[in-house]
């Protein structure tokens, strides 16, 4: 999926997660969630889970998007911050 924790995080906390990435997250996880959800599905939701492309799902708004590339890089200035931190105490 080539995304950060952070927005990993983010998107376990959405209440109107998509479910397209539902069905991406249980492809990387090997498991189907059709069984927990299965309820709550439209007929037309269904073939979005059995027929869901890799395709990049496309942001919802602009502020969503620049909020988890904002989160993206807080995260490996933060990894950098580490190593440097790491480094300067092997001196």
């Amino acid at each position: 999926m080539n995304l950060s924790r952070r927005h990993i995080y983010n998107l376990f906390e959405d209440p109107d997660l998509s479910l397209e990435y539902v069905y991406k997250i249980g492809k990387i996880i090997h498991y189907n969630f059709t069984n927990e959800i299965g309820s709550y599905l439209k007929n037309s939701d269904s073939d979005i889970i059995e027929n869901a492309s890799d395709a990049p799902i496309p942001y919802g708004n602009e502020t969503e998007y620049w909020k988890n590339k904002y989160f993206g890089l807080l995260e490996k200035y933060n990894e950098l911050q580490m190593k440097m931190i790491v480094l300067l105490e092997k001196q």
